[in-house]
């Protein structure tokens, strides 16, 4: 039995026929082709492309040199269809405005509503396959609440997805889950400038028209592809959804290193 116990009241668990995650059917355990790395030395306060697998740190109690990874396709056919079968489920949850005035419509709180989500979260093939990216041993964000966060682009109301931010966990994972074939706008961008600070002031300086030249562009090629990226020291945000086949759906899973000396800054 789902143990609906350690839900919070505002949460409860409902049961349906959902399905079961099973990294067999629903993972397609590819790599991305590469990352990109925050600069040492000579490159500290730039980006630097590094091939697979990430190096650690040089010592313990060191960063990750990753930024972002290429988009890499993370689910199957089927991992994208049950995937989508438990969102619209969880759609009658949708907050518009509510949980946070950065993201105009979102699902919130499938970390403990769906079983799907959980397994998925907590997938050992799933965890490997993140450290080696991320040149470190992943584990999910301690904050169940930010297990399965989906975000919902609203087509044609000018509104950002996703404001500027830097995010509260160490890494996340942003996966694609609708057809943005030949869609306008819904980009997610990240400012080219470390540390953060120094993103924030570019922004600034730009009155929020950071050129184009110095942003990056995460090209996703379909549903189910993801990126994974050390969100607490990227700003980036989504633009705009102008024009698509439907709206644009995005899960973010959340996750921080499993060494307990990892820096929480």
């Amino acid at each position: 039995m789902y143990p609906t116990k350690t839900n919070p009241p505002s949460l409860p668990f409902e049961e349906w026929d959902e399905p079961v995650w099973n990294p067999e059917i629903h993972l397609e355990k590819r790599l991305p082709k590469g990352i990109m790395a925050f600069g040492e030395g000579e490159s500290e306060g730039d980006f630097v492309p590094l091939s697979l697998p990430c190096p650690p740190p040089a010592q313990r109690g060191m960063r990750s040199r990753l930024a972002y990874s290429e988009p890499f396709q993370l689910l199957t056919q089927k991992g994208v269809e049950d995937l989508r079968k438990v969102i619209d489920y969880n759609t009658k949850h949708c907050e518009q405005g509510k949980a946070d005035e950065r993201i105009p419509l979102s699902i919130r709180g499938m970390g403990y509503r769906s079983r799907f989500i959980r397994d998925m979260n907590q997938c050992p093939e799933l965890r490997e396959l993140l450290s080696t990216i991320a040149g470190v041993p992943i584990t999910p964000s301690s904050f169940q609440s930010t297990w399965g966060h989906t975000n919902l682009g609203v087509i044609g109301d000018g509104q950002p997805v996703d404001q500027w931010h830097v995010d509260s966990v160490p890494f996340v994972m942003v996966i694609l889950m609708s057809d943005m074939t030949g869609a306008k706008g819904g980009d997610l961008e990240v400012v080219k400038r470390a540390p953060y600070q120094a993103a924030f002031a570019r922004i600034e300086e730009t009155n929020n028209q950071v050129p184009k030249e110095e942003l990056l562009v995460a090209n996703y090629e379909r549903a189910g592809c993801a990126i994974l990226m050390q969100g607490s020291h990227m700003v980036h945000h989504v633009t705009p959804v102008l024009e698509a086949k439907e709206r644009r759906i995005t899960v973010v899973n959340s996750y921080q290193c499993a060494d307990p000396l990892y820096p929480d800054d």
